[in-house]
């Protein structure tokens, strides 16, 4: 017998996907009411990513998209939907920056390789395989962090403006809060089974609407700051366009 949520855990999951997808709704209307094209490209990400995490909800509330591991449902979609929405999460966090596309590639490899790594942690026989799987996680986690707080945030302080910089200074905090809680619960749930599965969807959902939901709508209201960093990201292209016309000559 798979050892799954039960009814409160299929609400906790439910509630998870109303509060992540009605601020997707809120964030397409002030899209189409108050979006600028220079605003877009933050009003479009943050949508898709609330969407996307709504919809992984959906499975899961569904008792969809798991996988039994010796007798513990895994749900594979949550890692699906984390490899999908968070280099997203951290392309918002870097245009707002203003650092090099090279640093903003970096930090979404990163994430894509702890992410991947992190999924398989949870599907892999549990014991000393699922233990070494969240290691080479953690070996991914440790840099994108460590970048987010020190690289980011100097690029911050150098090249964006005071909107900006303090809408980054917000996500950037809530982004490494939420982030650094993800492995501890895994540890008390899939890695260690001190906790059930309800209290495993109760947590992953709270993570994921403050993450998600939180972080957008810091962010979509910030008007001036994604006006900034739109500024900053357009005078960048500039600059690499000139450099390029002048290599070429």
């Amino acid at each position: 017998m798979v050892l799954d949520v039960s009814p409160n855990g299929r609400l906790a999951l439910w509630f998870g996907f109303a509060g992540l997808l009605a601020p997707a709704i809120v964030f397409f209307i002030d899209m189409t009411l108050r979006g600028s094209p220079s605003r877009l490209p933050f009003y479009a990400s943050s949508t898709f990513i609330n969407c996307m995490s709504a919809v992984s909800y959906a499975f899961m509330a569904c008792g969809l998209g798991y996988v039994d591991n010796e007798g513990r449902a895994i749900y594979v979609v949550r890692g699906v939907d984390w490899l999908l929405t968070s280099p997203f999460l951290l392309w918002e966090l870097c245009l707002l920056s203003g650092c090099s596309p090279a640093q903003t590639l970096k930090l979404i490899i990163l994430d894509v390789l702890m992410t991947v790594s992190g999924t398989f942690g949870g599907i892999v026989p549990r014991g000393a395989m699922s233990w070494c799987m969240w290691s080479v996680a953690m070996a991914f986690f440790v840099p994108l962090i460590w970048d987010i707080v020190t690289k980011l945030h100097d690029s911050a302080a150098k090249k964006a403006g005071p909107d900006a910089l303090e809408t980054f200074h917000e996500l950037a905090f809530l982004t490494v809060g939420m982030w650094c809680l993800r492995p501890l619960v895994w540890v008390l749930t899939t890695g260690l089974d001190w906790m059930s599965p309800d209290i495993e969807a109760i947590l992953y959902a709270l993570l994921d609407i403050m993450t998600k939901s939180g972080f957008g709508m810091l962010l979509v209201f910030s008007h001036d700051a994604m006006d900034q960093a739109s500024w900053v990201a357009q005078e960048g292209r500039v600059l690499l366009r000139d450099f390029s016309a002048s290599r070429s000559e």
